[in-house]
């Protein structure tokens, strides 16, 4: 009897001195990566860490003794950057996620079962105070991505979609944004291209996760937008 093909899954996380999450992240991942490797496939998490060099070390040891694949790769010093970058050295994979290390490790399989049926799957954070309300609206009414949360970083691909091997590639590392409204370029992209996008649940209410943006982050946010409405309005990526 021919042995199916295992698919490879590539998670890709940016970090800067997270020690107490990845401790939280160590001891949660571990049934997610047990599951998937027995009903899935292989995977492996390339953390991006752009942490103080004080806390580089330390982060290393964490894992240093886990039982799943990992590695670490050193960030180029922003976020849009250093998650591309990742992205960039993720080698052979049939699915790529990317995700920050606090959002639900349990929605993985989720992501990765609907990427049989949808080229994208984003996540959709039921918990959604007035900063993201605004976002979200900005989103869908300028953008008309009509999503639930369009501007959450837990994104799952299939291969097609991050690789130039058709005509569904994104091109992902045309991004220019150094934040985190990348995202929102990506899945901009992934709507011209007019590419499926499924959504994942999770709610975040009554966690330890919070979301507190300041009046500088949230001015910043808006010029980013600005200028990703631009390049959409001439025609440059995404």
């Amino acid at each position: 009897m021919m042995e199916l093909k295992k698919e490879r899954i590539e998670i890709v996380i940016p970090i800067k001195n997270e020690m107490n999450n990845l401790y939280t992240f160590m001891s949660r991942y571990k049934n997610t990566v047990n599951f998937i490797e027995s009903h899935i496939g292989d995977i492996r998490v390339s953390f991006v860490d752009d942490s103080d060099k004080y806390e580089e070390g330390f982060l290393e040891s964490i894992l240093a003794f886990q039982p799943f694949e990992y590695r670490f790769l050193k960030g180029v010093g922003d976020y849009g950057g250093s998650l591309t970058w990742g992205m960039l050295r993720g080698g052979e994979y049939d699915k790529l996620i990317i995700m920050d290390i606090d959002h639900p490790i349990n929605r993985i399989i989720n992501m990765i079962n609907m990427l049989d049926r949808y080229d994208v799957v984003i996540g959709y954070d039921m918990n959604q105070g007035i900063t993201r309300k605004v976002t979200n609206w900005l989103c869908n009414t300028i953008l008309g991505l009509n999503l639930n949360h369009p501007t959450c970083g837990f994104i799952g691909f299939n291969s097609y979609v991050t690789r130039l091997i058709d005509e569904r590639n994104i091109n992902f590392k045309h991004a220019s944004s150094k934040r985190d409204i990348v995202h929102v370029e990506w899945i901009n992209a992934v709507k011209t291209k007019g590419l499926k996008i499924g959504e994942v649940k999770f709610n975040t209410l009554g966690t330890d996760i919070t979301h507190n943006y300041s009046v500088k982050r949230s001015i910043r946010w808006l010029w980013d937008f600005f200028l990703l409405w631009l390049k959409d309005c001439i025609g440059t990526y995404p």
